[in-house]
């Protein structure tokens, strides 16, 4: 869920490559200021490998779990995870002791799962909106709010799918021109050819 504010708020503050949809062109070129590390893909690659093996080693138990410090309850050393879910340990990593027991431990899990489906939801209607007007959501949502029936998903859908009739004007050589010209004059002989028969009659 934090990918939300994380999108959003570096765009509405107008930092380099806060347009999530620009983001990793202007990172690659360098205009974000740190180039020698923007664009050395080894570093990155080398600090996720790191922290992924770290998470995965103390899950699978082949890593010792950490020591620490957290603020308000002090420092905290692996003994303290003795017992515990390695996947959802709590213990020192609770701050706040919302799941001091297992019932609101359980509780917390479901709303996690929750929160997660939200979020990939979330993640999908900034895509969708990225691909359907190349904005990202900050500009999106100031326009909107400017003019709210105005600058929709209704509206915006409406004018690229309505069709434009240009009208051009006829030529002589417009077959078009020329068949009604000709349906004109077979009409006038038709009428005159008439007025005369009535006129002999």
């Amino acid at each position: 869920m934090l990918a939300i504010p994380g999108i959003v708020i570096p765009e509405a503050l107008g930092i380099p490559g806060g347009v999530w949809t620009e983001t990793g062109k202007v990172f690659l070129d360098g205009e974000a200021g740190r180039p020698e590390i923007l664009q050395n893909p080894i570093i990155f690659a080398g600090i996720q490998i790191a922290l992924f093996a770290a998470v995965e080693g103390y899950r699978s138990g082949k890593v010792a779990p950490p020591e620490g410090f957290v603020p308000g309850k002090g420092k905290f050393s692996g003994s303290d995870f003795a017992g515990l879910d390695p996947i959802n340990p709590g213990g020192p990593l609770d701050f706040f002791n919302v799941a001091s027991t297992p019932e609101d431990l359980a509780i917390l899990k479901v709303k996690e799962i929750k929160n997660g489906r939200l979020a990939m939801i979330a993640m999908l209607g900034v895509f969708v909106q990225g691909l359907t007007t190349g904005e990202g959501p900050a500009a999106n949502w100031g326009k909107h709010v400017a003019d709210p029936f105005g600058y929709n998903f209704v509206t915006i859908s409406a004018i690229e799918r309505t069709p434009v009739l240009e009208l051009v004007p006829a030529t002589r050589g417009d077959p078009v021109m020329n068949g009604g010209a000709k349906k004109n004059d077979a009409n006038a002989s038709s009428l005159n050819m008439f007025e005369r028969c009535a006129g002999t009659a």
